[in-house]
Order: C-alpha cells, then structure tokens, then sequence
C-alpha cells in the first residue's frame, strides 16, 4: 500500500502555495530565539523552522494543522506514547535500507540489522494504532492516519510478516558478543575455527571466563551467558598485544567450510601477516558467522525478501512532524502552568482580530512574569489595514511589532497564540524591514540599503500579506525620512497589504487624514499610552502625542528651557 500521508500538509494544497519566509523576517521577530527554548537539538529546530517558515494563505492548510495540534494538545498520554514510539522506532527514517536487493553476499550481521528494522516496523504499526485507538480524536489529519494504520494491519500481508517474524525467534536486541572457538596444530599454530555461540552478554575482563554452553549452531539459540566454565583467562586483544597472540601473528585469509569433531562447522585457514587480519578481521568473523548460520541465514533472507516492498516511507515520514507539534504542546503547557495564556486561532473572514495579545519572545526568554505580561488589542479590517505606531523610546513599539508577526506565525502554523483570543485571515507571507546591521549597508550607505530593502520586500509582498516596519527611514534628516516614509505609506495602502508602521516620525501619523484620502484601505494612528510619564506598554487607537509627549519626558528629566536656567 503506497500512499503519501501527512499531518502537516494536506494533499489538496498544492507546494506551490507555501512562500518561504526569510531568513531576516525569521531573526526580526524573534523566531530563532523561541526555537531554541523549544529544543537544544538543532536537529529538531530545523525541523521547526521548516514548517513554519512555509507560509500559504490556503485556509485549509492553517484549519488542518490547527486541528491536528488541538488533538495532540488536548491529550498528554498521546504526546507521551507518540514520542515513546517514535524513540524506539528511530531506525525506521533509514528505511531506504528495506530497499536494498537481498543479494547473497551479504552477511548475517547485515541481515540480522535488517531483521531489526522489519520487527521496529511490526512495533510501530501496533503501537500507533494502540495510541490512536485509546484518545478522542477529531481532525481530519488524525483520523484519516488511524484508518491508514487498520488498513496495513488488513492488507500488505502485514500479518503474515508478523507471523513470520515471531517464528525465527530470534531476539537481535541481545545479541553482545560472539563466542570463538580455534583449533590448534601439534605447533600451537591455528589451524580451523568457528562459532561457538551468540551471547546476552558482553565479554569482561574477569579472572576467569565461565558457563562455556553447547554450540550455537546445533542449539540454533542465544546463551544466556557470555563466560567459560573452565579455569581459563580472557584476554582482550589491542594492537600492542597482537604479537603475542598466535593466532594474530599468523592471522587469518582463505576460508573453507568444513566438518570438525570437536567444534562442529568449522573454517579452515591459511597463514598471512598480521597486518591483513587487523585490517580485514571483521569481514572475516562476517563470513564465518554466516557460514556457521547457514540454515538461519538462508531462513532470514528469505523473510526480508518477502517483504522488501513493505513501504514504511510515510511511517518514518510522520517522525519530524509528530516532533514539531510534540515540541510545541510541551512548551505552551510549561508556559500555561506558569500563568502565561494561550488561545486556540480560529479562522475568519475578518483579516485579523486579537484580544490580549503579547510577545511570546518576550515571556520564553526574558522570563517576565505573567503577572507584569502586558496584553494589547489590535483589529486589522479594511478600514483599519494599516497602523503608524508612535511612541516614546522603549515603550514597547517594537515588541509589539513582533508580537503582531509571532502570532501570525503560529496560527498558521498550527499552533496555540499568546492571546485571549485570535482570529485571522490567512497571510501569504510576512515581510520586515528592521534596522540592518552596520556591515550590510557598506554598499548603499544605510539610508540607500533601507529604500533598497523596502523595494524589494515591497515588490515581493502582495495584499494577502504583512508588512511589520520598524523605525524605517530614520537614518536621515526628518524631513528626508518624512519625505520617503511618506511615499511608502502611499503604495502600501494602494496595495492593500496588512502593515504596522512603527516610528519616531509623529507627523507621518498626524497626516494620515491627508493619505487616506485617495485610498480604499485606511491607516490609522496607534499610540503607546504614557501613565505619568510612565511606560505602560499599552498601545490604543488615538491621535498621536508627539509634542505632548516629547514635553512630558523633557520635564520628566529636567530639561526644559526653564529647568535648565533655573
């Protein structure tokens, strides 16, 4: 049964409608940072970044992932078996290697990894239909998954392999160590060796080695232990011991089966240097042991072959997705035991509407409390699509900004959003232009390396997308910035794209009349409240107060025209 299944990509949306996010829209809003409270393992951020840096403004995609996660939040014994399995099934993601033609060749510790994995397959197909079994379960993506595991249980010959596995019962988890016996000449020289026995146990270096069991190949079973019963010392062999050790010194090259009385199936050797058996020893013990295990081995081939077609592909697949909306539920549940609080997004006709919204960067990584958490209220609508922000220095306009986009993100991503409440339109891509770093505005100079950014992001944007500007323009004379700024209002409210605007520049936002005169879309001004001269964090619809404000801080701070010659 070949079929492709995701619970992260439904398969009527098409890869053409995802738009990468960028790397720099990614570092803007604080992304990169909220990854790496997830997870240490940068394996699992990328897994992360990934998803949800692939923007669609299908709305199937966001009500897909927003059910599916709403499943995973809702039910902790899911998230707990889910990464249970997954842990113990890991091999599978190589399961190019159930692929491979099973030709002769190849060995019995090669075949015996592939046994493994055959048997992981058998594990991960019961125990995910256990897990999917025993919850309540309500999205499409899950549940469609649950019938898909039932079906490979009826059909694929899947209890047939099941069969077949448990009857060569062999355990290969125990497999740790290979008993070896050699034959000595009249000169003490090797003269043919063999397998004694497979082992539970390691080999230690103990003073003396006990429990020396029947052979392996006629009792066609692993020993229990992994020592002898007779008073002889086990010694580990290292390259400054080789020489020493007869059988190392004339070393081993041609093999020739053959009956032994004392050992059963024997080898027979040819002498060579020691040089070659250090380099060539593993390949060798290789060939002995599938010769030793010859009924096994041609048993084992044939199973494998039987069910090489198996395709665990969209099983493994499934690994990095369960992953990314594990993660996220574990994150959002330590931070709600905290006090922070989390809505599940709803998709709506309106373009967005939030309640109580905050900068989740700013509650994962500054670690405020929740009790200082402060939540604003934003709507975007035609008649509010885009916002000047105006305010006083680090009071909190451009955590604001972030938060707008972090939100935007997660909803499509799935996931639960720091608000009360948060409904949304779906975007086709987020699009920031914050201050640059001093190196990147070597060519243009910096005020030239923002017009260029603003060209390009404005260029690639459309009206189903956000635009989160963040003190653009600023690196000039006001009147230049006002001038520019000015301009770029104009277009962006031609094309209609949802935009925050945060700036020093007041008067940009006391001309908005002005502006919105030619246009279908609006913009509006936005303002960070001040509480006597105090930051509050809280951001309003409200004209702004740039002079007013400007007035309150030179007074806060004594210099007024009349504080300072007083």
């Amino acid at each position: 049964m070949e079929q492709k299944i995701s619970i992260l990509y439904p398969a009527t949306v098409s890869e053409k409608d995802y738009r990468l996010m960028s790397d720099i829209a990614w570092h803007d809003l604080g992304m990169d940072q909220i990854c790496q409270q997830l997870t240490k393992k940068e394996k699992e951020r990328v897994i992360i970044q990934a998803v949800l840096k692939n923007i669609s403004d299908n709305t199937e995609v966001s009500r897909y992932r927003l059910e599916v996660f709403d499943d995973i939040y809702r039910n902790p014994l899911l998230q707990e078996n889910i990464l249970s399995i997954l842990e113990q099934v890991n091999q599978l993601q190589d399961y190019m290697s159930l692929k491979r033609n099973l030709d002769q060749s190849e060995g019995v510790w090669s075949l015996m990894r592939r046994f493994k994995e055959v048997k992981d397959y058998v594990y991960c197909i019961e125990q995910m239909d256990a897990c999917l079994s025993q919850v309540e379960l309500h999205s499409n993506a899950l549940l469609n998954l649950k019938e898909y595991i039932h079906k490979i249980q009826e059909e694929s010959g899947f209890a047939q392999l099941k069969k077949d596995i448990e009857s060569l019962k062999l355990d290969t988890k125990k497999v740790q160590s290979v008993t070896i016996g050699v034959n000595l000449n009249e000169n003490y020289e090797a003269s043919s060796m063999g397998i004694v026995s497979l082992n539970e146990k390691q080999f230690t270096q103990a003073n003396v080695l006990n429990q020396f069991t029947q052979r392996f190949s006629k009792q066609n079973q692993i020993q229990k232990e992994a020592e002898w019963k007779n008073q002889y010392t086990y010694q580990t062999i290292s390259e400054k011991e080789d020489k020493q050790i007869s059988l190392f010194e004339k070393g081993v090259r041609v093999f020739t089966a053959g009956i032994n009385p004392i050992m059963g199936l024997g080898i027979g050797l040819s002498k060579v240097t020691s040089q070659e058996v250090e380099t060539n020893l593993l390949d060798y013990l290789n060939q002995v042991a599938t010769k030793m295990l010859a009924s096994n081995v041609k048993t084992l081939k044939d199973t494998l072959a039987k069910y090489a077609t198996i395709s665990i592909y969209s099983i493994s697949g499934l690994i990095p997705e369960f992953t990314y909306y594990v993660l996220w539920a574990k994150f959002i549940r330590s931070l709600e035991q905290k006090g922070y609080w989390f809505c599940k997004a709803e998709l709506s006709d309106s373009l967005m509407n939030c309640k109580c919204g905050y900068n989740l960067k700013l509650a994962s990584l500054a670690k405020t409390e929740p009790s200082k958490v402060v939540g604003n209220d934003l709507d975007f609508s035609k008649e509010h699509n885009l916002y000047v922000l105006t305010g006083a220095n680090r009071g909190g306009k451009t955590t604001f900004t972030q938060a707008i986009g972090q939100m935007f993100v997660l909803a499509q991503g799935g996931l639960y959003v720091p608000a009360r409440h948060f409904s949304f339109k779906p975007l086709d891509g987020i699009y920031t232009h914050f201050p640059a770093d001093e190196d990147k505005t070597l060519d243009y100079g910096r005020l030239g390396e923002e017009c260029q950014r603003f060209k390009d992001l404005y260029n690639q944007s459309t009206p189903q997308s956000l635009l989160l500007l963040n003190e653009s323009f600023s690196t000039t004379s006001f009147e230049e910035g006002y001038y520019i700024a000015k301009d770029a209002i104009k277009a962006i409210l031609l094309k209609g794209s949802r935009t925050i605007f945060n700036t020093h520049m007041h008067k940009l936002a006391q001309d908005l009349e002005e502006l919105n005169r030619d246009f279908s879309s609006k913009a509006i001004s936005l303002i960070v409240e001040s509480e006597n001269h105090e930051r509050s964090y809280r951001i309003k619809i409200a004209p702004t107060t740039g002079k007013s404000q400007a007035s309150d801080i030179a007074r806060k701070y004594g210099v007024t025209f009349e504080q300072l010659i007083k």
